[in-house]
């Protein structure tokens, strides 16, 4: 591609990658273990160490060892809580949400039994579902649940992939790497088992890395995927795009944590995200090679399609990837 096309292209990238960036969701979800004397563990399961405060009611003590009256989870977690009966049916508050995340969902475990998902707006919740011996009870018991819905799950899975770019960035990559579809589909498939993978591994409390650094490198995956050819052995395309598909696992786990946190059927609720996920993935690889096969048509502007995809899309990691070193 000339030099005035990539300058254009590496300007449009620095616009797509603004955009995601803007679309990208922080969400922090925390576990309150709690006993039946009144201890409560307050542990972040997931999201990022943003400065979000935690307030228990006035019937709870931290056990911080200074006189602060919050909790905060870039310092303070994991933490415990000492809270009397009183304390346990109080109102819990979250201050700091809107401004570093957008969501925070919070599951609550032992003696009490309940979730919920906090939004700016509503930044409140009581864990009125104590079960504490002595202790009036107000709510479900807990075995109550209701029946699985897969929908928010799903649409989940596919908002994330959607408003993310940088997954759409690299099916587009395999595809466009690649002389004809069917040459794709081991790249894709190998991509798409190792995502599910360390997905599942980070979800259940295995994760492969840190996520900051998953990010960093699925910014540099886009740039590396650039230097796929059609040429290659489709051996060699296909444990490139395996070893994508892992690092590409982890940066998901950050979308699907508000739903795991809950509790409520786990790997139900991974299906159904993941599901979403490729639901997105197979359109887009669908679309590219259409288009592909139309282009074919004239073998010269077929290449330049090529060059073109593979060109914004290495220049988006670029961009991702300064922005995330920033």
């Amino acid at each position: 591609m000339r030099p005035l096309g990539l300058r254009a292209a590496l300007l449009v990238s620095l616009g797509f990658a603004a955009a995601a960036a803007a679309h990208e969701s922080p969400a922090i979800a925390l576990r309150l273990d709690v006993d039946a004397s009144g201890r409560v563990f307050v542990e972040q399961i997931a999201g990022p160490r943003a400065l979000v405060a935690l307030e228990p009611p006035a019937g709870c003590r931290l056990d911080l060892g200074r006189t602060s009256s919050t909790l905060e989870t870039s310092r303070d977690l994991p933490a415990r809580v000492h809270c009397t009966s009183d304390g346990l049916h109080g109102t819990w508050r979250v201050s700091g949400l809107g401004s570093h995340a957008q969501a925070m969902a919070v599951r609550a475990e032992g003696a009490v039994t309940g979730t919920w998902t906090l939004l700016p707006e509503s930044s409140t919740f009581s864990l009125a579902e104590a079960h504490v011996e002595g202790a009036a009870t107000n709510g479900p018991g807990p075995g109550t649940r209701p029946p699985f819905d897969p929908r928010p799950a799903l649409a989940a899975g596919a908002s994330h992939v959607a408003h993310g770019l940088d997954h759409m960035a690299l099916v587009a990559l395999l595809v466009v790497s690649a002389a004809r579809l069917r040459d794709a589909l081991l790249p894709l498939v190998g991509f798409t088992l190792a995502h599910a993978l360390t997905l599942g591994f980070g979800a259940f409390g295995h994760p492969l890395m840190p996520a900051s650094l998953a990010e960093l490198l699925v910014a540099a995956s886009l740039v590396l995927a650039t230097r796929l050819e059609s040429s290659e052995r489709l051996g060699a395309r296909t444990i490139t795009a395996f070893t994508f598909g892992l690092v590409h696992g982890v940066a998901f786990l950050e979308g699907a944590a508000p739903l795991l946190a809950h509790g409520h059927a786990p790997i139900a609720t991974l299906a159904a995200f993941h599901v979403g996920i490729e639901f997105v993935q197979v359109a887009v690889a669908l679309a590219l090679a259409a288009v592909l096969a139309a282009a074919e048509l004239r073998e010269s502007f077929a290449q330049r399609l090529r060059a073109s995809v593979a060109t914004l899309a290495g220049a988006y990691g670029v961009a991702l990837l300064l922005a995330r070193l920033a």
